[in-house]
């Protein structure tokens, strides 16, 4: 203490205070200019490390901020175990394979949940550290120890199939997993997003690479792709960037004309068409396209953009073919700046009037559903639709006028859940149990 008062103490001349304040005053503005530049342009240069240096100095404050603003990002009001909750005596046979984040084993897992009996059939985990340190994925892409290591590796999307076995990624590269937990290939690509299957058995999803052929856009630029794999092996069979889609489309002016920053595409599903109709061809497949609230319908046959749409929907996730002339898809609705609006949608849009309907809008009103980011849903008939709430961590079953039928509520983070059909459900149990696992 006697130290500091020492300094306190301490007379200076005016003179060298005048030049203190002077160098300042210059440094300030040079320090802005160089945050500028590097939030427009990326880091790069000669001074490249001393501007990344600057925009994490720069992220020091609104960080914080974010830690104590309560109605920043997820909305959980975590419990101490995930719950089911069944209204009106609802009789729904729903299977949902759901990948959460468990808070007593401090890990990501996937559970196929049967909701009418309220139980866990079974349960998917992998040895996350162990694939993590096989992967030859350069820290420019991706940084697996630190940022998906057995307590932040968060499964995305599983899918499943009919002999048991999951395909997943965790925002990393993407691996089957069996019924036993063995791993059974590993696809050592940064993959993302959707994983959906062909009526043919083959899968699509999404992949990145960083800065990919736009270096000349952004020196961090994610160059979303879609990707066309054999399940057998893991095998990219086809893949192709979006951003080469669109240019090839002429649609690049849809990446340039607004956005700022590093991910103007942020493609987050990649669904099949699965059956040919008078708006699209068997082998088609639907693009959502975040950033850009676009919905986009592809021929890889052709490289043709045979479709694209933007409407009153924004940063929009999870397109489904509902029949010969609809498709539905999840409207997060965020605000201008990302934030969280007032409420998130299942709509659906119809090729033959070119119109959208909320016809889910009451389940939506009542159940104040918000997903700022990710969510997911499907319709199962007319009048029953179940949503994942992903940021909420809820998923709701419900009606046209908003009637309740079951809610399952996770105690941790969830991402991407499915709905499993009964025949599928039911070849998986059989698998499972004629599954012999080494204890």
């Amino acid at each position: 203490m006697n130290i500091i008062e020492n300094l306190l103490k301490k007379k200076i001349r005016l003179y060298y205070f005048l030049i203190l304040i002077l160098f300042f005053l210059m440094l300030v503005p040079l320090l802005s200019y160089g945050v500028k530049h590097a939030t427009h342009f990326g880091a790069k240069g000669k001074f490249k490390n001393i501007e990344a240096f600057l925009l994490n100095i720069a992220d020091i404050i609104p960080n914080t901020i974010k830690l104590f603003d309560e109605s920043q990002d997820f909305k959980y009001s975590f419990i101490s175990e995930s719950k089911i909750e069944i209204y009106n005596n609802d009789n729904s046979d729903d299977y949902m394979l759901i990948p959460r984040y468990d808070l007593k084993i401090g890990r990501s897992v996937i559970d196929l949940v049967y909701i009418k009996d309220k139980k866990i059939i079974h349960t998917w985990t992998h040895n996350v550290d162990k694939i993590n340190k096989l992967s030859k994925l350069d820290l420019s892409q991706i940084n697996l120890k630190r940022d998906h290591g057995l307590s932040r590796y968060m499964y995305r999307d599983p899918l499943l199939l009919a002999d048991g076995s999951v395909i997943v990624h965790g925002h990393t590269p993407i691996l089957k997993i069996d019924s036993c937990n063995r791993v059974i290939w590993v696809t050592d690509k940064l993959f993302h997003h959707s994983i959906e299957l062909t009526d043919d058995n083959y899968v699509w999803t999404g992949t990145r690479e960083l800065p990919g052929n736009y270096k000349f856009l952004h020196e961090g630029y994610w160059d979303d792709k879609i990707a066309y794999l054999d399940p057998l092996n893991g095998k990219v069979l086809f893949e192709k960037s979006v951003t080469d889609i669109l240019y090839e489309n002429n649609m690049g002016h849809y990446i340039t004309s607004s956005y700022i920053g590093n991910d103007p595409i942020h493609l987050n599903d990649v669904e099949p068409v699965n059956f040919s109709s008078k708006y699209w061809k068997k082998g088609d497949v639907f693009l959502s396209l975040r950033h850009l609230s676009m919905l986009v319908l592809y021929r890889p046959s052709t490289n043709k953009v045979i479709w694209y749409k933007q409407g009153d929907w924004r940063y929009q996730h999870d397109i489904d073919v509902l029949n010969n002339t609809e498709i539905s898809f999840f409207d997060n609705q965020n605000k201008l700046n990302a934030d969280p609006g007032e409420l998130s949608y299942v709509k659906i849009y119809n090729f033959n009037n070119d119109k959208i309907d909320n016809r889910f809008l009451s389940l939506s009103k009542k159940q104040k559903i918000m997903s700022e980011a990710s969510g997911n849903h499907k319709i199962i008939d007319d009048k029953t639709v179940i949503i994942e709430e992903t940021t909420g961590g809820r998923i709701i079953s419900g009606q046209l006028d908003g009637t309740v039928n079951w809610i399952y509520t996770s105690e941790g983070y969830i991402n991407l859940s499915k709905h499993i059909d009964n025949e599928l459900a039911r070849k998986v149990i059989k698998s499972i149990k004629n599954q012999k696992c080494d204890k």
